[in-house]
């Protein structure tokens, strides 16, 4: 390919009458340099190919890292609260169980670690939903066993929306 760059201008050149052999000469040298800076820029391009590669492969690593840290981080909160979900629904049935007493200190420890873990992790915004009771449906109240309705309603709100958290987090 390079022999016809060369071939085609002493062609045109021989053609041209009234011309001297220098100016003929001059278009050759033109024309071998324009090849020349071509072939060299090619080149070049070739060089900086690995490293635009490499840049480009570690951003996409980078990316596929980043990706993979968000999908940890988001699952092992979805287990942490699938563990309060069953303390939770543990708790609601303990609460049901009129033969023994209600579980007030166990419901009050879950709450206080379901608050501080909300905290730390997800913010104020899901404190402040998780306490909202105006959203969540409220089961039956029985006047004999006040104490364990109110405990249960409370887990109960609670759990709903920890169900609703949970969905969140599978988007």
């Amino acid at each position: 390919m390079f022999l016809i760059f060369l071939f085609v201008p002493a062609v045109v050149a021989w053609f041209r009458v009234g011309e001297d052999t220098a100016t003929t000469l001059r278009v050759i040298a033109s024309l071998c340099a324009s090849v020349i800076a071509l072939v060299l820029m090619f080149v070049l391009n070739l060089l900086k190919l690995p490293a635009v590669m490499d840049a480009e492969a570690e951003e996409e690593r980078k990316k596929l890292a980043d990706q993979q840290e968000t999908t940890e981080k988001r699952r092992r909160k979805q287990d942490r609260l699938g563990g309060f979900l069953a303390r939770g629904n543990a708790l609601m049935i303990a609460a049901l169980d009129y033969a023994q007493p209600p579980p007030a200190n166990e419901a009050k420890e879950w709450l206080g670690e379901l608050i501080e873990y909300l905290e730390a992790e997800f913010g104020a915004a899901y404190v402040a939903r998780v306490n909202d009771g105006g959203t969540a449906p409220v089961g039956y109240c029985d006047p004999a066993h006040a104490e364990n309705h109110k405990i249960y309603n409370g887990i109960r709100v609670r759990v709903y929306h920890l169900q609703e958290f949970l969905k969140e987090l599978s988007r």
